[in-house]
């Protein structure tokens, strides 16, 4: 036998026994995950920002059917497991409603609370003789970073109308996932790449739980868990990080709401050049909520005699407070915001006074300042909603102004600061629900000319 025939023979053996080898292991690890259910073989290792994953594929059990994507599902940014014709029925109205947590439907454990299916029962009274099929894409912790692939999987898959509701996340969302942002297009390729693979996942997911257990006790286990097999974080900077400047002219702020103004834009216009019609929803938010955070617009010096006034006002403030003198304390509240207005702490503080007077609507403007003002903020602030207008009204989509809504509904009960409409800081209670349900829904109805009030 020839000898370079030989070695060619022992190399395609020793390549095809590597191979036999690796696809052994690929299905045992695969194994493995299914027996430990799921496991990070259903996860979309950039969550979404890069598009990889489509979030519908065709169904393995109905042909000619879309379903959510596994990889998309049972995470903690993930979407409601969907399942619908790729091809709509004849003369279907086909509604996507995009969003965050809020359209998800947090923290209702049933989808049918959520507005979009509430959506879906008012325009089937409002519009009996059509058929229609409200889908609810909200995803956990989704801002308009994410929601332009989302809207490119809806507009795919037929939709008529797409629901926009951002607002909440906005400031969270590039912090949170600061790494995952920053990562080179060729590393995000490769790792898109290997992540397939059941082999990668499964010793990803055993060398984080390994490096958990040999942290010290004062090391912080979010901070391992967050972070891949190649020790590269995968989440960014921590939760308690996240606070941004408070001072509105502070280019992280303005450069929010410069970028959530461009998303909204390019998301509209892309619905519209495929033939579909936005609505871009407004966002409330429960100002009853203390702020996260607080700090002054300028860093106090010690030694300038103005900060030592700043902080005198505030004790008399605060000690007006819990002496109950209202009066007072509202006066020594003023006299320091007029020294520095930029602590969200201390507008709420004045609110509680004002409340206490019974000055309603003061303590609103108030307390509207405060969230504003919060510098780790995870409430939409009244610039995203003022965005979502002016961008609306330029572009010709539609608005669900349901921020002005739960105000209307809140000054006409007896909970002025309508603390009932919301279950926290921003996801609405269940009436919170109906009442946005109702909003998009006269929205949609209005804009189909269906001539129902």
């Amino acid at each position: 036998m020839d000898p370079q025939s030989s070695t060619k023979r022992r190399l395609a053996l020793a390549a095809l026994t590597v191979l036999l080898v690796l696809v052994g292991l690929e299905l045992a690890s695969r194994a493995v995950l299914a027996i430990g259910g799921g496991g990070l073989d259903y996860e979309d290792p950039f969550v979404g920002f890069y598009g990889l994953e489509p979030i519908f594929v065709p169904s393995p059990d109905r042909e000619g059917w879309l379903e959510t994507n596994p990889a998309k599902v049972g995470n903690s940014y993930s979407f409601h497991q969907l399942s619908f014709p790729a091809e709509p029925d004849a003369g279907e109205l086909r509604i996507f409603c995009l969003g965050g947590s809020v359209t998800y439907g947090f923290p209702f454990p049933d989808p049918g609370d959520a507005y979009p299916a509430l959506v879906e029962q008012t325009l089937s009274r409002r519009i009996p003789n059509r058929p229609l099929r409200v889908l609810n894409l909200g995803g956990n912790a989704h801002a308009s970073y994410r929601l332009p692939y989302v809207l490119r999987d809806a507009l795919a898959a037929g939709a008529d109308i797409v629901t926009i509701d951002v607002g909440h996340n906005e400031f969270l969302e590039p912090h949170f996932y600061r790494a995952i942002l920053r990562r080179h297009p060729a590393s995000v390729k490769a790792r898109a790449l290997v992540g397939h693979s059941a082999i990668f996942r499964l010793l990803n997911s055993a060398l984080v739980r390994l490096r958990a257990r040999t942290l010290s006790p004062e090391s912080d286990g979010v901070e391992a868990a967050n972070r891949d097999m190649f020790g590269k974080p995968m989440f960014g900077e921590e939760v308690r990080t996240l606070g941004i400047a408070s001072d509105p002219l502070h280019a992280d702020i303005v450069g929010t709401i410069d970028h959530l103004e461009i998303s909204i834009r390019s998301m509209v216009r892309q619905a519209k050049s495929a033939g579909a019609i936005p609505v871009l929803v407004t966002a409330p938010s429960n100002l009853d909520w203390e702020p996260a955070a607080s700090r002054p617009l300028r860093a106090h010096d010690p030694n300038d005699a103005r900060s030592g006034a700043y902080d005198a006002e505030l004790d008399r403030a605060r000690g007006a407070a819990r002496g109950n003198r209202p009066t007072e304390a509202i006066a020594a509240f003023e006299r320091a915001l007029d020294l520095d207005p930029g602590a969200a702490r201390v507008h709420w503080e004045l609110a509680r006074q004002l409340l206490e007077r019974d000055e309603i609507d003061r303590a609103i403007a108030e307390l509207r300042l405060a969230r504003d003002l919060d510098p780790a903020s995870v409430r939409s602030i009244s610039s995203f909603n003022r965005v979502i207008r002016d961008v609306a009204a330029q572009e010709g989509a539609l608005v669900a102004d349901v921020d002005s809504a739960f105000a209307s509904f809140a000054q006409a009960s007896n909970d002025p600061l309508g603390k009932h409409l919301f279950v926290d800081h921003c996801h609405p209670s269940k009436l919170g629900q109906r009442i946005a349900a109702e909003v998009v829904a006269e929205t949609i109805g209005g804009g189909l000319g269906d001539g129902e009030q």
